[in-house]
């Protein structure tokens, strides 16, 4: 069997080392700028507070593929806990 060149891992915001967070957000700017290109991109400061400070009725699990030691794509699941719709999760992939 052929060994895939990338590995998926959770990625747990709290206990990530500086160096996951730091290539974390360096793939959402990069992300941020295809998607808004018009838009300043946020700091690195930015997206890790952003990560580890969700709105309070979310929750957020999110796996990141890893290549030579960077964020090559993400998934996310985020669960919507504030009401109605409890059954209702949202999920994205990046790459």
């Amino acid at each position: 069997m052929v060994k895939p060149p990338f590995h998926m891992a959770p990625f747990d915001v709290f206990s990530a080392a500086d160096r996951e967070l730091e290539s974390a957000a360096a793939f959402d700017s990069i992300l941020q700028r295809e998607a808004f290109p018009e838009d300043p991109v946020f700091s690195t400061r930015h997206w890790i507070a952003r990560y580890q400070n969700p709105p309070p009725f979310m929750d957020v699990l999110r796996w990141f593929a890893w290549s030579e030691g960077r964020v090559i794509g993400k998934t996310a699941i985020h669960i919507d806990r504030k009401g109605t719709n409890r059954h209702v999760v949202f999920c994205a992939v990046s790459v």
